[in-house]
């Protein structure tokens, strides 16, 4: 039996996100149902050509891609005559665009995490730009602040994609390449920003820090990105690698401990090249997520920018360690 690839409605252009326990009955037009209950949702509104008209771009070997036009809106139901509110209006001046990214909350919904990337500024070169730092969204404060207060430290790296662990610190994928650096400091050798093997893009490694941004730690050592990391109901990280092999190169999807120990290949290292829609497409597994059943939903990407993008999809990776081949001891 293969394993399903099923399509879900789930919507990714515009990501939302259920917050909060024991919030209040919903309100439309400032009346109490009696009977419903609702939840307050937050979600990313953005313009898709901010900038000259020119489309947004969402590269997913190029993960920290600017896009500004984004704003967090957060309802307090989801009747879509409620009124929004603008959590990051007053982050930065009216005028200047940010980008925002990656939304997560915490297994209490009490607080959500995302990455936000400031302005650019004008006449300065791309390094000295602003980096993906990450915020959080504390519910019962209604506060939004950034995790590294230190400037200095929060501009070492571009930081995205964070997610809360089970004991509340904050994995997420970094090119600071913390650990890396200091080996190289300690080998007597000038310490750099690594970039990928086709040279063109800074590297995403997965990190690891404390709830107040302390403790920073490298999690993985890949040449090219390991990112989008996914903590699992069992506490394990999911995440995906971009594996290169001479000429051949594809994302696929690795399984750690959250100490970074016993790294192993989940799936997907010979399934790059699937039939959808009548032809064969180089696709990539990027952004699992895991539904309450536990089966792993996955942004299926293509390799093409002219072709399929992020398509959603199931995928059973505890029978099949790829699209057509079972596990040993799975049965399947």
């Amino acid at each position: 039996m293969r394993p399903t690839f099923g399509y879900n409605i789930m919507m990714f252009t515009v990501i939302t996100l259920l917050l909060g326990c024991n919030t209040e009955t919903a309100i439309k037009d400032q009346q109490p149902d009696p009977v419903l209950v609702e939840y307050p949702v937050v979600y990313i509104e953005r313009n898709l050509t901010a900038v000259d008209q020119t489309p947004a771009q969402f590269q997913s070997l190029n993960p920290a891609y600017f896009n500004p036009g984004a704003q967090l809106l957060i309802k307090r139901n989801a009747f879509a005559d409620s009124p929004a509110t603008n959590l990051t209006a007053a982050l930065f001046a009216e005028d200047q665009l940010i980008d925002i990214r990656d939304l997560s909350v915490s297994d209490d919904g009490q607080q959500l995490l995302m990455a936000i990337r400031a302005p650019e500024i004008d006449g300065v070169d791309d390094d000295e730009q602003p980096k993906w730092n990450i915020w959080r969204y504390t519910v019962a404060s209604q506060t939004l602040e950034r995790i590294i207060t230190s400037d200095i430290t929060a501009e070492q790296g571009n930081d995205l994609m964070p997610a809360f662990l089970p004991d509340g610190r904050i994995i997420f994928a970094s090119t600071r390449q913390r650990l890396s650096r200091a080996i190289l400091l300690d080998e007597g050798k000038p310490q750099y920003t690594a970039l990928d093997e086709s040279r063109t893009n800074e590297t995403f490694n997965i990190h690891i820090m404390d709830p107040d941004g302390s403790a920073i730690k490298q999690l993985t050592f890949n040449l090219s990105h390991d990112f989008y990391p996914l903590v699992l109901q069992s506490g394990k990280i999911l995440y995906s690698r971009w594996d290169r092999m001479g000429g051949g190169h594809g994302i696929n999807l690795y399984r750690m401990n959250p100490d970074g120990t016993e790294n192993e290949l989940v799936f997907g290292w010979h399934s790059h090249q699937l039939p959808l829609d009548g032809q064969t497409e180089s696709i990539d597994f990027i952004k699992p997520q895991q539904l309450a059943s536990g089966e792993i939903l996955m942004l299926l990407a293509s390799q093409d920018d002219t072709r399929i993008q992020k398509r959603p999809v199931l995928i059973n990776i505890d029978d099949y360690i790829d699209a057509q081949q079972a596990t040993a001891n799975s049965g399947a």
